[in-house]
């Protein structure tokens, strides 16, 4: 049953990763973006999103190298430990999504004015 369960968290993995990989890069994309005079104020939101999306990012590896290898050497407990290590990488995830909706609103309120 840790073998089959081990496929699920390779894929699952490797798609949060991917998935995290291009929200990183549009937090800097849009970082980017603003007016150089505005960037100050917003930058530690920023690398703040950005910082926790990371965190998701490398776990989602870790839980898809770690199922990978559990599955290849037969040891069921790596296995297990992967599918914690993945449920924290989504963990990671909604609190990234959350401080960034949550952010949205205090973000205008900071750049109002201009």
């Amino acid at each position: 049953m840790a073998e089959s369960v081990a496929s699920d968290v390779v894929g699952a993995g490797a798609a949060l990763a991917g998935l995290t990989l291009v929200f990183i890069g549009h937090t800097a994309a849009t970082y980017h973006a603003r007016p150089k005079k505005d960037q100050p104020v917003v930058k530690r939101t920023y690398q703040w999103r950005a910082g926790l999306a990371f965190v998701g990012f490398v776990l989602s590896l870790l839980a898809s190298v770690s199922a990978l290898i559990g599955k290849w050497k037969g040891v069921e407990c790596l296995i297990e430990v992967s599918v914690y290590v993945l449920c924290a990488a989504a963990g990671f995830v909604v609190v990234t999504a959350m401080h960034t909706g949550l952010g949205i609103r205090s973000m205008d309120l900071t750049t109002q004015g201009d």
